[in-house]
């Protein structure tokens, strides 16, 4: 592929990404729905597919196409047992996810798209910050204050560099360009081990885990620990200067208690325990118990997106969110890359990014969006070129294995 053309092709894709959810701008701007963009940029990839020339003209990896054949067909049957047309507009993220794939794959790009995303991220993780240290010190007030469409009357900032839900006093927890901190979170610490495992991006290593932090994400906090830990393992010495820092970012966390810049509040009391409403950070556990209650009442098959989002109460971004939706055929169906992950490849690299990044999945799990499409196959794609890339090297090195 011509340096053009792959950058008209990110191009277009950053569109489609930016115009649906999880990305805010739909929040200023009336885009079209995500059944109408996702068909038009289906049509594109098809057309760009078909028009790119030099190209051996091969499929994804067996492993891959099948997993996707599979998910699309058990979503079909979801989508006539439950009469529920979310499952289509799963099947034609699907479609554009295995499309996009399926470009990068023929064309030998898929390192280059992921470094390039990874970047992005991480522009807008740096842009967080700025303007959370800018509000912090009262420099920079909202350029936009946006009423909630969901008639709940609460509303969002738009800082410039970045969109927040967040706005108490001088602090802002920042989203970057998603529609909340932590999304922005989750996705540059899919990122962070993404590259870990196969792209080696100095910029994303470097310096995405300091600038994700301005997220104030216990999630996030939680994964980042998890991955230093499993990472420095036989090499503890190396978490001697972090824990330092920790202590005396601790210090001045502290400092802030009940001031106009309350990190406090936001960071070190959300662990606080009570015995009456547990950890104070785990807002999401109220959610938890009404979606198990709901994946109870038909745990193989789930009651259906539809019926699901239109629960009264709340039962969302929760470990039984996909079991209480699909049931449990569902769940293994959404998490199947994950699975094949683990079987294709166990490098010590690739096993702990897929530790992390299924314990993201705890708190956040996969929703209707091609974002969450794009990166869990994307994972997949690119853990199957790097099993392949190093048999290769291998047999090259020991010609007697081949």
């Amino acid at each position: 592929m011509k340096k053009k053309q792959f950058w008209f092709l990110l191009a277009v894709t950053g569109v489609f990404l930016l115009m649906n959810e999880p990305y805010a701008f739909s929040w200023i701007i009336p885009f079209p729905e995500l059944t109408i963009t996702a068909v038009v940029f289906l049509l594109f990839l098809f057309i760009f597919l078909n028009s790119i020339k030099g190209v051996r003209k091969v499929g994804l990896p067996n492993n891959i196409a099948v997993a996707l054949f599979v998910t699309g067909f058990v979503w079909l049957f979801y989508a006539i047992i439950h009469a529920d047309s979310s499952y289509l507009t799963r099947i034609f993220l699907l479609l554009i996810t295995y499309f996009l794939l399926l470009i990068l794959y023929r064309t030998g790009e898929v390192y280059r798209f992921w470094i390039v995303n990874n970047r992005f991220v991480l522009i807008q993780t740096i842009l967080s910050t700025i303007c959370f240290v800018l509000v912090g010190v009262g420099l920079l007030k909202p350029l936009l204050v946006i009423n909630a469409f969901d008639g709940s009357g609460r509303e969002f900032f738009f800082w410039g560099g970045c969109f927040s839900k967040t706005y108490i006093g001088n602090l802002i927890r920042p989203s970057g360009f998603f529609d909340e901190p932590g999304a922005l979170a989750s996705w540059a610490i899919y990122g962070l081990m993404l590259n870990y495992a196969f792209l080696k991006d100095h910029l994303t290593d470097k310096y995405t885990p300091y600038f994700a932090a301005s997220t104030l994400s216990v999630a996030y906090f939680i994964q980042l620990a998890i991955y230093l830990g499993l990472k420095n393992i036989k090499k503890a010495y190396r978490l001697i200067p972090i824990v330092a820092l920790l202590f005396l970012a601790i210090g001045f966390i502290n400092k802030t208690k009940d001031t106009e810049f309350d990190l406090y509040a936001r960071t070190i009391a959300r662990f606080e325990y009570d015995e009456e409403s547990g950890i104070a950070g785990n807002s999401r556990q109220h959610s938890l118990e009404n979606a198990k209650k709901v994946f109870m009442q038909n745990p193989i098959f789930g009651v259906g997106g539809k019926k699901f989002s239109e629960s009264q109460e709340g039962v969302s971004d929760n470990p039984y969110e996909i079991l209480a939706k699909d049931g449990f055929v569902g769940f293994v169906v959404s998490y199947l890359p994950l699975l094949l992950v683990f079987v294709v490849n166990r490098r010590k690299e690739v096993v702990v990014a897929l530790i992390v990044i299924t314990v993201g999945y705890l708190q956040r799990p996969l929703h209707i969006n091609f974002v969450h499409d794009l990166y869990i196959w994307g994972f997949l794609l690119l853990a199957i070129i790097d099993a392949k890339e190093r048999r290769v090297s291998v047999n090259k090195t020991h010609p007697v294995l081949q």
